[in-house]
């Protein structure tokens, strides 16, 4: 079986989704042919889409299978319909979108359409599933649901937290990262937030303002990465909207106090295994921080449920379910 996995192109910023598959290709069973297509380019501009489709169009199979790894929907409009996977990750914000007539483009040419071009569809939580069928419903009769998983490089490393002063990891930036009440929240605490991520001037003016200590790296590998969430002591992934959440597994992989957002698919990824806050309330969030700070029962007991949380979350699952996908979908 020949395969072969299309990627948005590469930038500095993204990376998710690229270790999520990479990790998935290198577990598949021998025998599978895999070929890795980086897109062209990311500008959502009409010359740069149609450069994609066509880039798509030259590199498909056939007779094998074509699965869109996320993001480059579109690119499904010059696939073949009888062999191509198409994997969700989010719908993004897309219903609170000021501009109406551009949201209702955007749905239909990034989803409807995709998703209508695709044999199979595959959303990464339930609570992404649930958003396209309700907009959706033919959508029902070719979805199915696989979760992410978190790399089995990230594995438990026990670490003497730090009381006086807890370094406090943040991965990413962007607005839906949530990370400016954060700032505002740990104004007076003292620790350390260390933040992988591009801040934006307003960003570190609002760190300045609340005298936060922090420290910030772009572009690490995911060594690298696997090292951050080692030197830290809390983990905070408090966001205002994701499709999964796979920071959740690493942190909990790593053996690491988690503080994340009370609203789905969080709620389900981490059931009773991390403080849940409301991300809209600043002072939920500080007493999270300070609850950690304080409370090593609280921090043993949240370490030791999310090992046992990420054994829902393991790749050899994740590997079993896309190969059934693939089966049913080659030639």
């Amino acid at each position: 079986m020949k395969i072969i996995f299309f990627f948005r192109a590469i930038t500095h910023t993204r990376s998710s989704i690229e270790r999520l598959f990479h990790g998935l290709i290198n577990a598949l069973p021998m025998g599978i042919i895999c070929r890795e297509k980086f897109a062209p380019t990311y500008r959502v501009r009409p010359f740069s889409i149609l450069t994609n489709l066509i880039w798509a169009w030259f590199y498909k199979t056939k007779c094998g299978v074509n699965h869109i790894t996320g993001d480059i929907h579109y690119i499904a409009l010059l696939l073949p319909r009888k062999n191509t996977v198409l994997t969700v990750h989010d719908t993004g914000n897309l219903d609170n979108w000021p501009n109406k007539k551009l949201m209702s483009f955007r749905w239909w040419f990034w989803f409807e359409m995709p998703m209508k071009r695709a044999r199979k569809v595959v959303a990464i939580s339930e609570f992404t599933r649930n958003r396209l069928v309700e907009r959706y419903p033919w959508v029902e009769r070719k979805i199915s649901i696989i979760g992410n998983y978190y790399d089995p490089q990230f594995v438990f490393c026990p670490r003497d937290f730090n009381e006086a002063k807890p370094v406090i990891l943040v991965i990413g930036t962007k607005s839906n990262k949530n990370v400016e009440r954060l700032f505002e929240a740990v104004s007076g605490i003292c620790c350390h937030v260390r933040i992988i991520g591009p801040l934006t001037d307003k960003q570190e003016e609002l760190l300045r303002e609340n005298h936060v200590e922090f420290s910030s790296e772009l572009n690490i590998s995911n060594q690298q990465l696997i090292e951050e969430y080692r030197a830290s002591d809390i983990v905070y992934f408090a966001s205002k909207y994701e499709g999964f959440g796979l920071i959740s597994l690493e942190a909990q992989a790593t053996g690491r106090a988690l503080i994340t957002s009370d609203i789905e698919p969080m709620r389900s990824i981490v059931l009773d295994s991390a403080i849940k806050v409301d991300p809209e309330s600043t002072e939920e969030i500080r007493e999270a921080v300070l609850q950690i700070k304080s409370d090593k029962l609280l921090r043993d007991q949240l370490i030791e449920k999310g090992q046992n949380n990420i054994k829902r979350f393991s790749l050899e699952s994740v590997v079993r379910q896309y190969e059934n996908i693939y089966k049913e979908c080659s030639c």
